[in-house]
C-alpha cells in the first residue's frame, strides 16, 4: 500500500468517525449537509474522535470541499455546531 493509499484510507475512516460521532454536523444524506460552525476543528479536536491533527484536517478539508458543501455555502444555509443546533449565518464574503 503507497503512502498516498494510506492517507486516503485514514482520511475515509475519519469521516465515518465524525459521522458516528456528529451525525448532525456531518450527515451521509447529502441533501442535509450545512456549513460547520466556524472554529469546529478545535472543538473536534478536544473530543478525540479523530486522533491525528493531520487527519482531521484532510478529513475537514475534504467535507469542506464536496460539492453538497460548497453549494450550502453558496446558499447561505445556517452554520452548524457539532451537537446539530444552529451557530448563525454564513457571512456575505464566506459565500
Amino acid at each position: 500500500m503507497s503512502r498516498a493509499e494510506k492517507r486516503r484510507g485514514q482520511t475515509e475512516a475519519a469521516l465515518i468517525a465524525l459521522q458516528a460521532a456528529f451525525p448532525a454536523a456531518f450527515p451521509t444524506d447529502p441533501a442535509a449537509v450545512r456549513p460547520l460552525a466556524l472554529r469546529v476543528r478545535e472543538a473536534i479536536e478536544a473530543s478525540g474522535t479523530v486522533p491525528s491533527r493531520t487527519t482531521l484536517h484532510r478529513a475537514l478539508w475534504r467535507w469542506c470541499r464536496q460539492p453538497e458543501y460548497l453549494t450550502a455555502i453558496a446558499e447561505g444555509r445556517p452554520r452548524i455546531n457539532l451537537d446539530g443546533t444552529d451557530a448563525g449565518p454564513v457571512a456575505p464574503e464566506h459565500q
